[in-house]
């Protein structure tokens, strides 16, 4: 799927940080895995108010769901800022989002990692990236945990170099 100008005004109205350059490369790394054939979720290390799930909805295949993991706690004006940035920009349906509002740091994340369908089988996992390098390392640990064989990872914010504490 080409990124097509009217999607990119759809998304450029919503709330968060994605530019039309991150936007195309979205697409184009969701086309190359779907150019292959390969099966598995999209997951995303928060949720930027709705703006990921926005860009993964136009790439989920039949049977596909979009995990979502935010400490942003799920208030009902929160749902529905969510809800609106995926209804104003794709046909998603709501039941293929599952919203994880617990905090990825906590120490029963492995144990609900592990006993989801989720557990080894994301096949693309956007990190929206803490600021703190140690915070980072432990995302991509729990990373691990998700990641299906040939799953790939996108981090924002991890490589700034106004935050030297990030390589």
């Amino acid at each position: 799927m080409k990124t097509d100008n009217e999607r990119l005004e759809k998304i450029k109205l919503l709330e968060g940080t994605f530019t039309n350059k991150q936007v195309e490369l979205f697409d184009l790394i969701l086309d190359k895995i779907d150019d292959v054939n390969y099966f598995g979720h999209l997951g995303t290390f928060g949720v930027s108010n709705g703006k990921i799930l926005a860009l993964y909805s136009n790439h989920l295949k039949e049977n596909e769901k979009i995990l979502a993991f935010d400490n942003k706690e799920l208030t009902d004006d929160y749902k529905n800022t969510i809800i609106n940035s995926i209804k104003k920009t794709s046909n998603m349906m709501l039941k293929d989002l599952c919203y994880e509002s617990s905090n990825i740091y906590d120490y029963s994340f492995p144990n609900m990692v592990k006993s989801s369908y989720f557990y080894k089988n994301l096949k693309f996992l956007f990190i929206n990236a803490s600021k703190d390098g140690l915070d980072v390392k432990d995302m991509l640990e729990k990373a691990d945990l998700l990641l299906s064989k040939d799953g790939i990872i996108a981090i924002k914010d991890w490589n700034n170099p106004l935050y030297f504490s990030l390589t």
